[in-house]
């Protein structure tokens, strides 16, 4: 679980890091005064000006972003039907487990290229970074990952989950020593 959060933390620093490449594409003049302090909207911008990426990054970014785009989009819409026809295959009338397995098959694999195509443009992104740049996008990717588990956390109240979210075996282990669940209220 603690893998996929973290992927997922990742990939969602390295999307604002692609996303906003465009922002930082155009020529910095002298008469151009400092940025504000990043608001929270403008966290993507923040992280690129922190990686202090030189113009010719910024237009390598921006290039695989533009031939990322359309595959990403045609393997999305491959996804989204996927998943259409697989539920269709389990609701319908006379669902057979073939069928089912199938679907399922088909789901899988567009959602196997959906993350194979957002990993290597990860990766490709990688490749642009310098090493010290590199070692920057960690520490704020660390960083980000620590404020998104604070703010989870205090969500969740004390990290304590309802019993409504917890996994049934959890649930079933509290009942056999004896404590009572917290339940959500209705």
């Amino acid at each position: 679980m603690k893998k996929i959060i973290c992927v997922t933390s990742f990939l969602i620093v390295l999307a604002a890091l692609a996303f906003c490449t465009s922002a930082f594409g155009q020529a910095v003049t002298a008469e151009t005064p400092p940025p504000a302090a990043p608001k929270p909207a403008d966290m993507r911008t923040a992280v690129l000006g922190q990686l202090g990426l030189t113009r010719d990054q910024m237009l390598q970014i921006r290039r695989m972003n533009q031939e990322r785009k359309p595959m990403m989009d045609a393997a999305q819409t491959r996804l989204k039907e996927a998943n259409r026809l697989l539920n269709e295959a389990i609701y319908s009338d006379q669902a057979t487990e073939a069928d089912v397995q199938s679907r399922l098959k088909e789901a899988q694999q567009a959602q196997g290229e959906v993350a194979k195509i957002r990993f290597m443009h990860e990766f490709a992104v990688r490749r642009v970074l310098t090493p010290e740049q590199l070692v920057r996008f960690r520490d704020l990717r660390q960083k980000f990952e620590q404020d998104r588990a604070l703010a989870e956390k205090n969500r969740s109240g004390n990290g304590a989950r309802p019993a409504a979210l917890k996994p049934m075996r959890e649930v079933k282990q509290e009942i056999k020593q004896g404590i009572r669940p917290n339940r959500l209220k209705p």
